[in-house]
């Protein structure tokens, strides 16, 4: 299992946002993976593994709510909103080592590409 680097940008924005919505609001972040992954064997044994996961942050205030938030290029705080979903694209390098050892994370970038 790898870890969280803990930079990732949805994670870090679903605890930004959720400070800030109407209380008894729901954020919810849904990972899945693209199902491609390149390895490289490595000359020790690991594996050098590269691989890309999807993210998607939705916000919604309480049932029959509205709510008003802002994401620069994607949602405007004048905008009256019921929900704001956002899309990330997550790419990674982790070495694998050859004991079954955990997973290292080497790189990694994450960022929004649109909106849901």
């Amino acid at each position: 299992m790898v870890k969280n680097p803990g930079n990732l940008a949805d994670l870090r924005d679903e605890a930004y946002f959720s400070g800030k919505l109407p209380a008894g609001s729901n954020d919810t972040d849904k990972h899945s993976t693209s199902g491609r992954i390149f390895a490289l064997k490595t000359a020790g044994g690991g594996v050098l593994a590269f691989y890309a996961l999807t993210a998607q942050l939705t916000l919604a205030p309480p049932p029959g709510q509205t709510f008003q938030v802002s994401i620069p290029g994607f949602y405007s705080s004048s905008q009256t909103l019921t929900s704001a979903t956002v899309e990330y694209a997550e790419q990674f390098a982790t070495y694998i080592p050859p004991d079954q050892a955990s997973p290292q994370i080497l790189a990694d970038a994450s960022g929004i590409t649109g909106r849901g």
